[in-house]
C-alpha cells in the first residue's frame, strides 16, 4: 500500500508540474507601428525660412515616438537620403491607441515635425502609420520700419503646423552668444522687450510640448532702436523750431526716456490763443505709469518764465521753449507707452 501511494503522489506530482510548464509558454501580448515617413520636396529656391536652399535629403537623422497613457517608446529612424524617406518599426508596444510624433534633425535641431493620433495597436498586429514630414522653421519677416523708438517692437511671424508657441531670441550680437528668449503663444501681436537703443539681431524657434526648447531657428532680422524718432535738441539754442501754431494743444510724441539724464528741447513761435497746453507722451513705459518729466517755458530773450517740476531727477526730461506767448498752462505729461 505504501508503494502504490508513493507511485500515484509521483504521478500527480508529473501531472502538476506538466500544467505549470504550459501556463508559461502564452502567446504574444504585444504589437508594433510600421512608420513610413515622407519628407517633402523643397523648392530649389528654398523656402523664406531656409537659407540657402537645401535639397529633400537635407535631415541628417530622424526619430519617431510613440505614445499612449504613460507609455512612450522612441526610435531612430533609418533612412532619409534625397531619394528614400525615413521608415522604422516600433515594436513591444501594449495594445491601445497611440499617437505618433517624428522630429527631422539638421544636427541636433528639430527642422521637420510630423504627428499622428489614433493609431490602434493590436496584440500580435503590425499597425501602419504615414506621417508627412511639414518644416517646423517659422518665419520671421523683415521689420517694418527697420528704425523704432519702441522699446517693445512688434515681430511678424508667419506661423508653421503643429507649433503651439514660438520663442523669439535677441541679441546684440548677430551670433547670439547670449540671447535674451520671450515665448509668445500666437504670432498675432508677437512682440519681445528690448532694454537700449541700437541695433537689436532677432530670430524666432517654433516650440510644443514635444519641442519646449524650440526647433532650428528661423533667419535672423535686425532692429535698431532709436533713442528718439522726434528730433530735439539738447539745450535752449538747440530747441528745434516747431513753427506757428493755429490750436492751443500741441503733444510731442515719439521720445524715449533713455538714457535717464536725457533732454528732449522744443520751441514754438506763437500760440494764437489765451493759453497754450504743452503734453509729452513717453514710450519706453511699461507697464504704463506717470512721465517724471520737466516743463519749462522760456521767453524769446531766453529767460525762464514758467514750467513745473515733479522733483524727479531720475527720468528723462522735456522742456519747451517759448518765444512768444500771452498766457499759457503746463499740464504733467501723460501716461505712457503709446
Amino acid at each position: 500500500m505504501k508503494r502504490l501511494s508513493f507511485v500515484r503522489w509521483l504521478a500527480l506530482g508529473c501531472f502538476g508540474l506538466v500544467v505549470s510548464c504550459k501556463d508559461v509558454v502564452r502567446p504574444d501580448a504585444t504589437g508594433s507601428i510600421a512608420l513610413h515617413v515622407i519628407v517633402p520636396s523643397e523648392p530649389a529656391s528654398g523656402g523664406p525660412e531656409r537659407s540657402p536652399a537645401q535639397p529633400a535629403g537635407h535631415l541628417t537623422s530622424a526619430t519617431a515616438t510613440a505614445t499612449s497613457g504613460s507609455t512612450t517608446k522612441t526610435i531612430t529612424l533609418t533612412g532619409g537620403t534625397a531619394t528614400s524617406n525615413f521608415t522604422g518599426t516600433i515594436t513591444g508596444l501594449a495594445p491601445g491607441s497611440y499617437t505618433v510624433t517624428v522630429q527631422g534633425f539638421v544636427g541636433t535641431e528639430v527642422d521637420y515635425y510630423g504627428q499622428t493620433s489614433g493609431v490602434t495597436v493590436s496584440s500580435g498586429t503590425t499597425a501602419t502609420a504615414t506621417i508627412t514630414f511639414q518644416s517646423f522653421v517659422p518665419t520671421l519677416n523683415a521689420f517694418s520700419p527697420a528704425t523704432t523708438w519702441s522699446f517693445r517692437p512688434a515681430a511678424n511671424i508667419t506661423s508653421v503646423p503643429n507649433a503651439t508657441s514660438y520663442i523669439i531670441e535677441v541679441d546684440r550680437s548677430s551670433t547670439f552668444p547670449n540671447p535674451a528668449r520671450d515665448t509668445v503663444n500666437s504670432t498675432t501681436g508677437a512682440s519681445f522687450v528690448v532694454s537700449d537703443t541700437g541695433t537689436h539681431y532677432v530670430r524666432v524657434r517654433a516650440a510644443n510640448t514635444s519641442v519646449p526648447n524650440g526647433g532650428n531657428a528661423s533667419a535672423t532680422q535686425s532692429v535698431r532702436v532709436t533713442r528718439d524718432l522726434r528730433t530735439s535738441g539738447d539745450s535752449v539754442p538747440a530747441a528745434p523750431n516747431l513753427g506757428f501754431f493755429a490750436t492751443t494743444t500741441v503733444t510731442l510724441d515719439s521720445l524715449n526716456i533713455y538714457p535717464a539724464a536725457d533732454a528732449d528741447w522744443f520751441s514754438v513761435s506763437d500760440c494764437n490763443g489765451d493759453s497754450l497746453i504743452l503734453t509729452a507722451q513717453a514710450v519706453r513705459l511699461t507697464p504704463p505709469s506717470r512721465l517724471n518729466s520737466v516743463l519749462l517755458v522760456y521767453n524769446a530773450a531766453g529767460r525762464l518764465v514758467a514750467g513745473n517740476d515733479d522733483g524727479d531727477s531720475t527720468d528723462a526730461r522735456v522742456a519747451m521753449l517759448i518765444m512768444l506767448w500771452t498766457s499759457f498752462a503746463i499740464v504733467p505729461a501723460p501716461i505712457g507707452p503709446m
